[in-house]
Order: structure tokens, then sequence, then C-alpha cells
């Protein structure tokens, strides 16, 4: 097709939306700043509606409500005559194309991971033609297509549960991007001394705090300007670590939810720096060091405000920079001068900062993460029990992408018991030998051939393969785009 027809095409196409359901003005810059990004997700999305407009055409023409001469191009017309059991799964597909066009609006107002989402989109959309194009193939007899019919149900139900993954992550990306909202609003505003309301704040805490972390993977998001952005997130991230951590801390463990408030709103001072500072590969100069190092006199004042009443957060949040040998800041405290919650925020932040990109280098693996963690605690800088509770989060977390020793690709879905249990202090050498034994999907085979269904292996199997590394998604991505793992696969991996 020509380019300005594709353009004629999608714009009537996005009026028709528009006139059906008118979007809402959303700050997308302010959702995620990088617009660029927004505008190419925006239009790729846009093109794969207009194919779902194109398959659309051809359910109307074999339902009746068109005629074939009203979609050119679309191929078979379809039999003349359609039996209650193919009419049903006609009914049934459409259901799923109006969804479908409904995920398209929604994934190109929140552009969040658009790379991999578009794969899993593209995907769908493109296994809907499919079942489509056999629905037009189907014979003139009725008891022929109720045959044909049996083998295309068990195809739309393929294409229902992958719809139903969309649905489902969709409704993930916009709970996601509803907290960073409120979370940079409210950190923008502690930043300048401006009341916020705490119990804003204490149900996306009680959120973190009440769900099911152990069974879901560990998605930290890498932090993106404005600085309250950035704030926002990286407190995310230092909180998602903490709630699955906090509950063995024999101090806090009954008091989850304020150290998850505290872990969420650490770096609310960050706010405060100017934006060029997080964009620097360069070591920071005195004056830039200076600046940043203030951050925790706001996030501490800043937690004063909220809290009145618990003096040990604001305590914490002051000191979460210190360092047990004293190299730490704002004031160089060391030992017992630094409370048990500056300790654990310590350890849970420097997790988070690891396993995230920043301007002056890549991201950590979980594993390679954990092991920087460690190794900060003995050499003293770090709190030894505060850094092995980590080994909750397991060397392979759940949603870690693992080649295995026979070349094979997994992903990691499940933790046996004892794998995320401390086995007495182990040193980061310790740690490097010994088995990580989680249970893993196999993706792609030996050979690097996809499989079309996961295979499923426990590695504390003795005689079975063993994890040799871990790899980042967009490893797997790039060899395999089209595989049915791009929406099992982390939103931040």
């Amino acid at each position: 097709m020509a380019q300005p027809q594709l353009v004629e095409r999608v714009s009537a196409l996005r009026k028709r939306l528009e006139e059906i359901a008118p979007s809402s003005p959303s700050p997308l810059s302010e959702l995620h700043p990088q617009l660029k990004q927004v505008q190419e997700l925006f239009r790729q999305t846009q093109s794969l509606q207009v194919q779902l407009d194109k398959v659309q055409g051809r359910l109307e023409t074999l339902t009746g409500q068109n005629s074939p001469a009203a979609h050119p191009g679309h191929g078979l017309p379809g039999p003349r005559q359609l039996s209650w059991q193919t009419r049903q799964l006609l009914l049934e597909c459409r259901q799923c194309l109006h969804t479908l066009r409904t995920i398209g609006e929604e994934t190109s107002e929140l552009a969040v991971d658009s790379n991999r989402w578009l794969g899993a989109y593209q995907l769908t959309v493109h296994m809907a033609e499919c079942l489509l194009r056999g629905l037009q193939a189907l014979p003139d007899s009725a008891l022929e297509q109720n045959r044909v019919a049996q083998g295309l149900a068990g195809w739309l139900t393929w294409l229902k549960a992958q719809v139903n993954a969309l649905v489902h992550r969709v409704a993930q990306y916009k709970r996601l991007a509803e907290h960073i909202h409120t979370l940079s609003h409210a950190i923008a505003n502690l930043s300048q001394g401006r009341p916020v309301r705490q119990r804003t704040l204490s149900a996306i805490a009680e959120e973190l705090v009440q769900s099911d972390l152990a069974n879901q993977p560990l998605e930290l998001l890498p932090p993106t300007l404005p600085p309250e952005r950035w704030a926002a997130i990286h407190g995310w991230n230092t909180a998602q670590v903490a709630a699955r951590i906090v509950h063995r801390h024999p101090e806090y463990r009954r008091q989850a939810l304020l150290v998850v408030l505290a872990a969420l709103l650490h770096d609310c001072g960050m706010a405060s720096i100017s934006p060029d500072i997080f964009e620097l590969a360069a070591p920071l100069d005195e004056d830039q060091r200076r600046e940043v190092e203030a951050h925790v006199g706001v996030s501490a004042e800043a937690m004063r405000l909220l809290f009145p009443e618990e003096a040990w957060l604001a305590e914490g949040v002051r000191a979460h920079h210190e360092r047990l040998d004293g190299s730490g800041y704002p004031v160089g405290a060391q030992g017992k001068g630094i409370n048990s919650l500056a300790r654990l925020l310590a350890v849970v932040d420097t997790y988070a900062a690891c396993c995230t990109t920043r301007a002056y280098r890549p991201a950590r693996s979980p594993r390679q993460a954990l092991m920087e963690v460690l190794a900060e605690a003995e050499q003293g800088r770090l709190d030894v029990a505060a850094a092995e509770l980590l080994l909750e989060l397991s060397l392979y977390p759940i949603g870690s992408l693992v080649e295995l020793s026979d070349g094979s690709i997994g992903l990691v879905v499940a933790l046996n018991q004892g794998d995320s249990e401390p086995h007495g202090r182990l040193t980061p050498g310790a740690l490097v030998q010994r088995p990580a034994a989680p249970i893993v999907a196999v993706l792609l085979d030996s050979e690097g051939k996809p499989l079309g269904m996961p295979r499923y292996l426990n590695l504390v199997q003795k005689n079975g393969p063993h994890i040799v590394r871990s790899i980042p998604a967009m490893e797997l991505l790039e060899q395999q785009p089209g595989g049915f793992w791009v929406q099992i696969l982390p939103m931040a991996g």
C-alpha cells in the first residue's frame, strides 16, 4: 500500500474511533517523557488497527452485514450459509476483535515497554486473521462446516487466551502508570514542602505489602526524568524489594507497611536536583556532589511532616546513605550510630539501583546485583543480616531468563522450597558455587529452536541441566521476536 493511502486510512480509522469513544486528553509527556517513543508506538499501534479493520470487514462479510464487494481484496467471500456452530464461532471472534481494538487504543496511551508489547499484540492480531481466513474457507454444507469448525474452535480457544492475557497485561500497565503518576505528584509536593494525603501513599504501600509477591516476577523499571518521576520509579522499585523481604526482618515484620512507605519515599528529595545531574556519565564535581547529598535531608523532612509520631522513619531515611565503616553521608556515621531501618533501606536501595540502568553504567542482572550487595556487606559497608535477607529473592528470581547447561533457554517460573533460604553466612565466593535449582519453563531448545509450548523442568533433579547464566529479555526477543513468550516475559526485563 502506498504511504499516502496508509496515512489516509489511519487518519480515517482514528477519526471513526474517536467518534465511537472520544479519547480523553492524557498528558503523555508526563506518563512517559520519551515523547518520540510514544509517538512511534502510537503510529505502530494504529497501523495494526488498520489490519484489524480489514479482519473486521471479513467478519462482517461472513455474517452477512456487508456485501463482499464492500471489502475488496478480502479473498474468499466465505460460505453461502452458516451453521449455528459456525455462527457462534464468528460471534466469539467478533468479541475478540473488539477487545483487541480497545487494547490497541489503551496501549498507545500508556506506551509501556513498547517493543515487547507490540510483539505480543501483533502476534495476536495475525492469529486472529488466520482464524478468519479459516472461517472464510469453510464449505457450504452444515455437516462439513461443523466438522471443520471443531478444529477452528481450538484455534479460537487459543486466541481468547491470548486476548485475555493482553487484557490482564494492560490492566497491570494502567495500574502501574497510576501509581507512578500518583507518586510523582506526591514527591514533587513533598520536595517543595507542600502537604500531601498520607492515605493515598499508604494505599500504594498497602497494595505492595498485601500482594502475593513471592509468586510474581520482580519487575524493576528504569527510572526516567523529570526528577520527580525518577524518584517515584526508584522508590517503587525499592519498595518492591523491601516488601519481599521485610516479613523476615526480626524487628520490622510487624511494621511492614511503614517500612514499605519509607522505601517508596526514601529518595523524594531527588526531585529537587537538577535534571542534568541524572544524565551525567562522568563523576560528579564537588558542587554536584553536595547537591545530590542534600537530598537525604529533604527526604527526611518530608517523612517527618508525614509521620510526626514516627521519628524513626525520618531517621532511617536521613541515614540510608550512611555506611557501617563511616564512608557514607551525610555525617559519616558508623556502626551502632546507624539505626536498623537505615541499614535495611541501604540494602534494598543498593540492590534496586544495581538492577536498573544509570547514565554511567548498564543494569546488573539480579545475580550480579545480589553478589554486589553481599560483597559490600562482607567488606563492612552494609549490614550483613539485612543483606542476607535478599536471598529471599533467590539467585534467579521468578521472571529471570536463563541459559541452561544444555544450551536451551528458559524462564524461571517458580522456586523450590529452600532455594531462597539462607544456608548460614554466604560470602560472594560461596554464592558463586551455590547451585540454583528453580523450576524453569524451557522456551528454546538446545539448538535455539522455539518450542511450540513451554517444557517445564525442575532443576532440583541431580541428573538434569543446570543454570549457566542469566540473559536479558531483549537478547531472546532479538533472536526470536515472534514466539509465544512475548506475553509471559516480565515487563521490565
